[in-house]
């Protein structure tokens, strides 16, 4: 070009640049409010005796709110309108197929779970582990 930029697009080095988990899910909690929403991530269903792998990804089991991270629309769903940062790093490998949201940090009731979809359903120490923009989606009605 006649800037000298090239209108080839960057390569991501692996070496340089870190690999993204990036995480997308729809729960359903008919009712519910975008008050205390406490994200848990699982290797298999909550509720059949799936295990909280937020500790392995963290390196913490203490739950975050992630109401302030949503966004209700029109429709009674709230999403997340930027990237929501689980992990910069994660803590060390697991697997991960469910999300669930709980009333609390520490225990708590289960409110809503589903399945996410994570590019590979493995997630690799030192992995940046996200939900990009509108990969969350919470349907309160």
């Amino acid at each position: 070009t006649q800037s000298g930029d090239s209108f080839i697009a960057r390569v991501p080095n692996p070496s340089s640049d870190a690999n993204t988990a990036s995480l997308i899910t729809s729960l359903s909690y008919p009712g519910g409010s975008l008050y205390g929403l406490y994200l848990d991530l699982f290797n298999g269903n909550p509720m059949a005796g799936g295990v909280s792998v937020l500790s392995a990804i963290t390196g913490s089991s203490t739950r975050t709110d992630v109401s302030g991270d949503l966004t209700e629309n029109s429709d009674s769903v709230a999403v997340n309108t930027d990237v929501l940062l689980i992990a910069a790093e994660s803590a060390s490998q697991t697997n991960l197929n469910y999300v669930a949201i709980y009333s609390a940090s520490i225990s708590g009731a289960l409110l809503a779970y589903a399945p996410v979809s994570v590019n590979g359903q493995s997630v690799a120490i030192g992995t940046r582990v996200e939900f990009p923009a509108l990969g969350l989606s919470i349907n309160l009605s």
